[in-house]
């Protein structure tokens, strides 16, 4: 087993990094080792192949993935690098990219959050939890600068704050979700049990589900 190091290259120059790792790869391939490789994220399992198909021919790949694209990683930023490398060569990346940089990075920033947490919630749970943002979006910046921008001044440049998706705070993120002092109520249900986003808490006069 030899440890054979990084695969080093431009970062200023993502588009090329296909190509260099594959040519990476084919160059330890051609000694007549074999690979194991650690790091990175799926995307460079297609560049991998490539190198294989090359020496061995004709491969197929059985592709086992609990990487996500956009997520928070541990920095409590989300990160959309996979998407920026494969919008290099793929339009539909591109194409979402793009649309993405154009849109209000808070707004996209708790659409994921609620994403993250919907799957899990009932349909009475998932309405507080839209009359908490919602409640909370129009205090803010964005929605007013959305409306400027596209139906008032017609200049499609909107200022959004924050400015980039770096400086994305979380913690105000989470906020949007927190409870209000007068949560949104459902009628109560003989039988049926409502239970309110977070610790299994509940609705007053229900019982806990």
């Amino acid at each position: 087993v030899v440890d054979y190091g990084d695969c080093f290259f431009d970062w200023g120059k993502k588009e090329d990094f296909p190509a260099t790792l594959e040519q990476h790869a084919l160059d330890i391939i051609n000694t007549g080792a074999e690979m194991v490789t650690l790091g990175g994220d799926h995307y460079i399992s297609y560049p991998l192949l490539k190198a294989h198909v090359k020496k061995h021919g004709p491969l197929a790949l059985v592709h086992f993935d609990a990487h996500r694209d956009i997520e928070i990683d541990n920095g409590g930023r989300i990160d959309i690098a996979a998407l920026e490398a494969s919008a290099a060569h793929d339009s539909f990346a591109g194409q979402t990219l793009a649309g993405m940089k154009k849109k209000s990075y808070a707004s996209m920033a708790i659409a994921f959050e609620q994403m993250k947490r919907g799957g899990a919630m009932s349909f009475e749970a998932a309405m507080v939890t839209e009359f908490r943002i919602v409640s909370r979006i129009i205090r803010d910046t964005d929605f007013y600068e959305g409306v400027r921008a596209v139906i008032i001044d017609k200049d499609n440049a909107p200022r959004w704050n924050p400015a980039t998706l770096e400086a994305i705070d979380t913690a105000a993120i989470a906020a949007h979700f927190a409870p209000l002092s007068q949560d949104l109520a459902f009628p109560h249900v003989p039988g049926e049990g409502i239970v309110r986003p977070g610790e299994g808490t509940t609705l007053p006069g229900e019982g806990k589900a």
